[in-house]
């Protein structure tokens, strides 16, 4: 990350601790489980998207071999 950009993300989370009447710390450690449950319900998302195309590839494969 460049020095522009901390020194931005540094000012943010300043403003938005002095807005809410919490800690910078306090703050970010909720910035950041906010973010990690975001990702963890992306992964889980792709993790059933993935299975559902396998099943489908079987049930096509299984379909493929009941014409033949």
């Amino acid at each position: 990350m460049n020095t522009a950009t901390q020194k931005q993300l540094k000012k943010n989370i300043k403003r938005a601790s002095a807005v809410m009447g919490i800690g910078e710390k306090e703050l970010t450690e909720r910035a950041m489980r906010f973010y990690l449950a975001s990702v963890e319900r992306e992964v889980a998302l792709q993790n059933e998207l993935d299975a559902w195309e396998q099943v489908s590839d079987e049930a096509f494969l299984t379909m493929e071999k009941a014409l033949r």
